[in-house]
Parts: C-alpha cells; structure tokens; sequence
C-alpha cells in the first residue's frame, strides 16, 4: 500500500491543509483536501472514500469533487456511520446547497453511494480489507484499519483516546496514523473537544507499553499550524523518552507498508 498524507493540518491555510489521505490510487480517507491535493487525472481514479466522521473538515470537498468528476461514470463508494451519511445527505449535498450527488446524474448511476458500516464491522473496499474502530470524539466517530496481503496500516481520524484497539488488532497495523491536534498545555481543551495533545499521547502509548504491548510508527497528523512547533517539539520528547518512533506529518508526505 502506498500512503500519501493530503493534509497534516487541522486548517487550511496558504501553506497547511486539512488532514486526509490517499491510499494507493483509489482510495480517500476523509474529503478534506481532495479538491486542493489532486490533479484533475487522480481526482477521476477514485472509487472509494472513507468518511471517519461528520464534521466539516472532513467532509468538505465531496460536493465540489462530485462537480468535478460527475460526468467520468465513475460511482464512488463513501464508507461511514450512519449519523455520518446522514449529515452528509441531509445537510451539505441536499439538493439545496449543493446537488444531491446520490441521485445525480441518474440515480441508477449516481455520483456517490453511500455504505454505512458498523464500529467492529469488517469489509472489502478498493482491494483491500478494511475495518472500522470507534474512538471518542465530539461526534460518533471511526477510525479505520486497512489490510493489504503485504501488511496494515491504521487511521485514529479525530480522537481523544482510545488507541488500543488499533494496537492489539488482529491486523496488526505497522503504521498508526494519529492526531495531535493540540499542544500539552491546552489539554483541557483538547479533553473538551475529544482531541490528543503530545501529553495525551505519551499516556496512552506508555500505558500500552506497560502492559506489554508493541507499538507500531506513529505518524501524527490534525496539528493546530498555530502552535505546530510547540507541538513537534513536544512529540520529539515523548518519543525519546518512551523509546517509539513518532514522525509529524507534512503535506505531501509518502509512506509505503
């Protein structure tokens, strides 16, 4: 699998954007830099995009590429809770704002159809075999596990905890992509929103370590562009002190598992 990190950011901005990823060629994890990462060629090779949860950012770019690519016959797959798919079809392309992309152009053939999938629920998308995670966030939200027959790789999406399900999964992740949206002295903050800080992080990832438990790469992405050196600088820390390998993401940014 080959992993290119859309966005690293928690905002847009001149010089970040919004976290998502690409895997391999077809596949989106989350909508929020679809439109501003992708040429017009690789916008027209998805077929599938997994959606973790409601929120704006990670949604952001389905109206606008289901604009772009609706007339390539090319349906695409989004993958997410329910209470997802329902925000999405209900609020942002609800024919008022933006066209109703799952009926649009023909509702046999429409531009997105949606596939509502369960925390626990395994299936088969783009190739691969996927998992869903639930974590805790401000809203229901997933991450996702993927599973090629050369290995796994793993997605938090937003959370405020809850690593060690993608830990001691049976896939065996090789590769945890994780948020760290805020710095460790905005923990508060971060607790009230349902996001990691570095010292949020080093709590989770030491007490996996004491009870035994291996930790993959970590790759941390949804960084505030705000206090983004405070928050590497942090990050840099906790991976010495704890010995495990921990890479902040940057734009544009390749992995291959």
């Amino acid at each position: 699998m080959r992993i290119r990190v859309l966005g690293a950011h928690n905002l847009e901005t001149a010089d970040t954007r919004h976290t998502c990823f690409l895997v391999n060629e077809n596949l989106a994890i989350d909508a929020g830099s679809l439109m501003t990462s992708l040429s017009s060629e690789e916008k027209d090779s998805l077929t599938a995009v997994l959606l973790t949860h409601r929120h704006f950012d990670h949604l952001r770019d389905l109206p606008s590429l289901g604009l772009a690519t609706q007339d390539n016959g090319i349906t695409v797959g989004l993958y997410g809770l329910s209470e997802t798919l329902e925000a999405l079809s209900s609020h942002l392309m609800d024919g008022l704002l933006y066209p109703n992309f799952m009926q649009r152009p023909t509702a046999e053939h429409p531009k997105y159809r949606l596939n509502s999938v369960a925390s626990g629920q395994v299936f088969t998308v783009a190739g691969l075999d996927a998992k869903a995670i639930a974590v805790p966030h401000s809203a229901h939200a997933v991450g996702f596990i993927l599973r090629s027959d050369r290995g796994a790789i793993a997605f938090t999406g937003d959370t405020g905890g809850g690593l060690e399900p993608f830990l001691l999964d049976s896939f065996k992740p090789s590769l945890l992509f994780v948020e760290t949206t805020f710095s460790s002295k905005e923990e508060d903050r971060a607790r009230n929103a349902g996001h990691l800080t570095p010292s949020l992080l080093r709590g989770e990832l030491a007490a996996a370590l004491g009870r035994g438990t291996s930790i993959p790469r970590i790759i941390a992405v949804h960084m505030d562009q705000r206090h983004e050196g405070v928050i590497r600088r942090e990050l840099g820390e906790v991976s010495a002190d704890l010995g495990v390998e921990i890479i902040p993401a940057t734009e544009d940014m390749e992995f291959q598992v």
